[in-house]
């Protein structure tokens, strides 16, 4: 009878370490895919969980289109290095190539044809460029307030005037 109680004891204690060896290999070996339940759109793609989104878009899944919330018609304020603080009305609009290229309308009250621009996330970049005598570039970054409410892109560039070689800086402040 002893020796019954012994089997039964050892039996119970083998099959108690087996299931707990079993369980712990299980829970550690087990790597969840973080990644299995999101949906990158636009060619974003994931990892650990998160979308990392292609050139142009933006959003946990990748489905707005970055441009889109520098697109409209602005009120800026300029200053220059050379001149005094002018208001003036801008306007963004879509560029042809791209899906992040934009293209600025009247910038610095001065350039009558569109200035190129593209945008990455949050930031806008004018790639060195000549229009009507001038090699301009620069870049910039929007900022949304939610209280109160307000949109704000402030854009630093420099330009040279292609005859005379000078250089001026400006920062031009868009408010909607």
């Amino acid at each position: 009878m002893q020796s019954l109680k012994n089997l039964i004891k050892t039996s119970l204690l083998v099959c108690l370490a087996v299931v707990t060896t079993f369980a712990a290999i299980i829970s550690t070996s087990c790597n969840r895919d973080k990644c299995r339940s999101t949906l990158c759109a636009n060619g974003g793609v994931c990892t650990n969980g998160a979308c990392t989104c292609s050139i142009g878009y933006q959003g946990a899944n990748c489905t707005v289109v970055s441009r889109l919330v520098f697109i409209g018609n602005w009120q800026a304020q300029g200053k220059s290095s050379a001149s005094e603080s002018a208001q003036y009305p801008v306007s963004i609009v879509a560029g042809n190539s791209a899906i992040n290229n934009i293209m600025i309308e009247n910038f610095q009250n001065y350039f009558t044809s569109p200035i190129s621009a593209y945008v990455v996330n949050d930031s806008l970049y004018i790639p060195s460029q000549q229009v009507q005598g001038k090699s301009i570039f620069g870049s910039g970054q929007i900022k949304v307030a939610k209280y109160p409410a307000a949109t704000t892109i402030v854009i630093n560039t420099t330009a040279t005037d292609l005859t005379t070689n000078i250089t001026t800086t400006e920062t031009d402040v868009l408010t909607e």
